[in-house]
């Protein structure tokens, strides 16, 4: 159990080093790029953000189509069922009565 909780605790350690070198590594490559790269990466995850805010709102609009049509034809089939109900309990009343045609 000792091992198990050692060789935990070294990974943690392992994967916090490794991002912290990793984090360094990225703020030299920052600092190495001018302001207009910057800025054109911050526009571009903008632009992302913006447009994909736009596919949520559309698939949200299909979404709630789709639910309504959903229900419209759940409502059919509850009433395609109560009539093939209503129907079967007449043919069954007809053949008791012995009065088919």
């Amino acid at each position: 159990m000792n091992k198990t909780f050692l060789t935990l605790g070294l990974a943690i350690i392992v994967s916090l080093s490794a991002g912290c070198a990793s984090s360094g590594n990225r703020q030299a490559a920052d600092a190495g790029r001018s302001i207009e790269e910057i800025s054109k990466q911050y526009r571009q995850g903008s632009d992302l953000v913006a447009s994909g805010e736009k596919v949520k709102q559309d698939a949200d609009r299909q979404i709630e189509a789709a639910t309504a049509k959903r229900a419209e034809g759940q409502s059919m089939v509850q009433r395609g069922e109560s009539l093939m109900a209503e129907s079967e309990e007449a043919f069954r009343m007809k053949a008791k009565s012995g009065k088919i045609r």
